[in-house]
């Protein structure tokens, strides 16, 4: 019997352009196999395969970054070399610091950058140049790392990449000391930072609203302490409830579901749920920054409601 090859029809270029790229989208890894098909391909696929990379070793970020320099500017790839493409970056497990800058300061057109270390051991905190950053938005790290011990209580250069930032994530472990940082930064909207000891949380929720920018409109506070059962959640469900300024959300880790879903209003996130977050891998409106908001708008609804039902019974 004779055999026939199966004849598909022609795809326009477009179509078949919008199919291999949502394919890369859904799966990233038929996404770097499709990249070895063709140049067109790889032409077509790379800004999706590069454009998020989450380096959770100092081996992983020292491969990715000899892949960067080696393919950037290579006449063999299309004009735009790979350190172009990538837009999200994040370090985890205290990847060396020296390795962290040499990666950024390829990626150029990077708009979200995480580093993230350990809080329980000390880790150096050489300068990382964030100068070539121009497209800088969102940005979770060690201040001390951007901004010299020295410069913490001045102005900053109307040129530094932290005026530009709009969410931020301060990794410091006191942010009392950036204070004067924090009202500069006109252009925040979003800050989230840990308190080591939920203790100091109330006080922290009190006070910092004095140096927060006028456009933010969310900051979070989360508690990194460690959770034990018998905790007493009392004052943590205060605060998070109505206690604190509208733009204050309480945050903590969740611990065997249970004590702390019944916290109204308290923002329950885990570290895997964050590097997601901060890898753009979270659904579109679930995001840590996402649910802030929610929050803080069911809270005001919670408290007009309060204020209508007070003002009916005068």
């Amino acid at each position: 019997m004779a055999s026939y090859a199966l004849r598909f029809p022609y795809l326009p270029e477009d179509i078949e352009r919008l199919i291999v790229e949502m394919s890369a989208e859904l799966h990233l890894q038929t996404g770097l196999q499709l990249v070895l098909v063709c140049h067109l391909y790889r032409e077509w696929i790379s800004p999706i395969v590069y454009r998020r990379a989450t380096l959770k070793s100092t081996a992983k970020a020292e491969q990715f970054g000899a892949t960067l320099s080696i393919t950037s500017g290579s006449p063999t790839l299309p004009p735009i070399g790979l350190a172009q493409r990538v837009r999200v970056l994040n370090f985890a497990n205290d990847a060396d610091p020296y390795v962290v800058g040499k990666v950024i300061s390829l990626c150029t057109n990077v708009v979200s950058v995480a580093y993230w270390k350990s809080r329980s051991k000390t880790v150096p905190t050489p300068f990382i140049d964030l100068s070539n950053c121009v497209s800088l938005r969102r940005l979770s790290i060690d201040l001390k790392h951007v901004i010299p011990q020295a410069a913490l209580g001045q102005q900053l250069p109307r040129e530094h990449p932290l005026l530009q930032v709009t969410h931020l994530d301060v990794c410091s472990p006191d942010i009392t000391e950036l204070y004067p940082i924090l009202s500069q930064l006109t252009k925040l909207t979003h800050l989230f930072f840990c308190e080591d000891h939920y203790l100091s949380i109330p006080t922290r929720a009190h006070d910092i609203p004095a140096y927060l920018p006028p456009n933010l409109r969310a900051c979070i506070i989360h508690d990194a302490s460690p959770l034990t059962p018998g905790r007493n959640l009392a004052s943590t469900s205060s605060l998070s409830n109505q206690e604190i300024d509208p733009r204050v959300v309480i945050g903590a880790e969740s611990f065997m579901g249970k004590p702390l879903e019944s916290v109204p209003h308290l923002l329950v996130r885990s570290f895997p749920q964050l590097l997601l977050d901060w890898s753009g891998a979270s659904p579109p409106g679930t995001d840590v920054w996402a649910e802030a908001e929610n929050i803080i708008t069911a809270r005001s609804l919670q408290r007009a409601r309060s204020l209508d039902v007070h003002s009916e019974s005068v």
